[in-house]
C-alpha cells in the first residue's frame, strides 16, 4: 500500500514539474512566412484573394503568420522588370505571379541568382510552351504553377462557335499582342478554320481607341460572330462594363 501511494506520488510529482516548465518556458512560433506577389494590372487582384483566402483555411490568418507585399505595373508591361526586381530583393519565402507575363520576368531574374526563390504562377498560358517549365508533370527548376491551357482551347472554341451556329461563315479574331503566344494561336485557328470553311479576319486591340476603330472595321467586314482571345483589354472592357 505504502508503495503504490510512493508511485502514484511520484508520477503526480513528476507531472506537476512538467507543467512548471512547460508553462515557464516561451512557446517558439513559427516563422513569419512573406510572399511576394507580382501583378500586370488591377483585374489580377481576383486571383490574389483567392490566395489568401485559400492560404487562411491553412491557419494563416494574420500579419503575425503572414506578410503579403504586392507590386502592381497597372497595365504598363514595360515595368514588370523592375517591380520583379524590387520583390527579390525583399528576399520573400515565396514568390507569386498572377499570370504569365509576370511569370516570365520572375523566372528570367531568379534564374541569375545562386539560390534562386521559388515563383508559384497563378494561371498561365501554356507554360511548357512558354518555356516556364520543363513539363506539366515535371515543372522542374523553381517554378510551377496552372495552366489554363488557352492556347490549347481557342482552336476548340472556334469549332464549337460553328458547330452551335453552322451558317456563320465569316468570324472576327480579335486579340491583345502583349499577350505571350498570340501569333502562334492565329495557327492553330486558322488550321480549324480551313477545316471548317470559314473565313478568318484577325484584328488586333489594345486600348479602347483600337477597340473603337475595330468594331467601326467590323461592320464593314460584315462580319457575322466574333472569337475573343486573351488579351488585358477586353478584360478591362468587361470589368468596366458590369
Amino acid at each position: 500500500m505504502k508503495k503504490t501511494v510512493w508511485v502514484v506520488g511520484s508520477i503526480l510529482l513528476v507531472s506537476l514539474l512538467l507543467l512548471t516548465l512547460l508553462s515557464s518556458t516561451p512557446v517558439k512560433k513559427p516563422p513569419l512566412t512573406k510572399i511576394g506577389i507580382l501583378l500586370a494590372n488591377d483585374l489580377r487582384q481576383a486571383k490574389i484573394e483567392g490566395l489568401e483566402s485559400g492560404l487562411k483555411t491553412l491557419g494563416y490568418e494574420n500579419e503575425e503568420d503572414i506578410t503579403y507585399q504586392v507590386l502592381n505595373a497597372q497595365n504598363d508591361l514595360a515595368k514588370l522588370p523592375v517591380l520583379a526586381a524590387n520583390l527579390i530583393e525583399a528576399r520573400p519565402n515565396v514568390l507569386v505571379a498572377a499570370g504569365a507575363v509576370e511569370a516570365q520576368s520572375l523566372k528570367t531574374l531568379t534564374a541569375k541568382m545562386s539560390s534562386p526563390l521559388p515563383v508559384v504562377f497563378l494561371g498561365a498560358l501554356s507554360p511548357t510552351e512558354l518555356g516556364l517549365v520543363g513539363s506539366t508533370a515535371h515543372p522542374g527548376g523553381n517554378i510551377t504553377g496552372l495552366n489554363n491551357y488557352h492556347l490549347e482551347l481557342t482552336p476548340k472554341r472556334l469549332e464549337l462557335l460553328h458547330r452551335l451556329l453552322p451558317s456563320v461563315h465569316k468570324v472576327a479574331v480579335l486579340g491583345d499582342t502583349r499577350v505571350p503566344f498570340f501569333v502562334e494561336t492565329q495557327k492553330s485557328i486558322h488550321d480549324v478554320a480551313e477545316k471548317f470553311a470559314l473565313t478568318i479576319n484577325t484584328y488586333t486591340v489594345s486600348t479602347p481607341e483600337e477597340g473603337a476603330q475595330v468594331i467601326g472595321q467590323m461592320s464593314q467586314d460584315r462580319i457575322e460572330a466574333a472569337l475573343l482571345l486573351p488579351g488585358f483589354f477586353f478584360r478591362d472592357q468587361h470589368e468596366a462594363d458590369c
